[in-house]
């Protein structure tokens, strides 16, 4: 019942306020989402061409034969840090933009499955 009222208490301005948080919030962790894929797409398509340039690049002979390696390993390598900032991501903004408990669990159950 303190929900009701307090809800029933909130005026025109924090109504849009809300609205607009939650609008911006859900289109960042839609930014999100489609960034990790282009990240993800972008290191799986170009894998040969990433292990070439850091085979050949000055700046990475200190990795010798590793370079390669770690080259064809970059697909991989960028699932993990997705796969690790995406779910903090989601959950921060899902938290910021002021959602009930219930109604940020179901947020971040189809936000997450989006983004996995």
């Amino acid at each position: 019942e303190a929900k009701l009222t307090q809800e029933d208490t909130r005026t025109r301005v924090q109504i849009y306020l809300l609205t607009l948080r939650r609008i911006c919030g859900g289109f960042l962790n839609v930014c999100f989402i489609l960034a990790s894929w282009a990240a993800i797409a972008y290191a799986t398509v170009y894998k040969s061409d990433i292990s070439t340039y850091l085979q050949e690049s000055t700046e990475f002979k200190f990795l010798g034969s590793l370079a390669a390696t770690v080259g064809n390993l970059v697909p991989n390598l960028v699932v993990a840090a997705c796969g690790m900032m995406l779910p903090q991501a989601t959950k921060t903004l899902t938290l910021l933009e002021g959602w009930s408990t219930a109604t940020r669990a179901r947020h971040l159950i189809y936000r997450l499955y989006l983004g996995k």
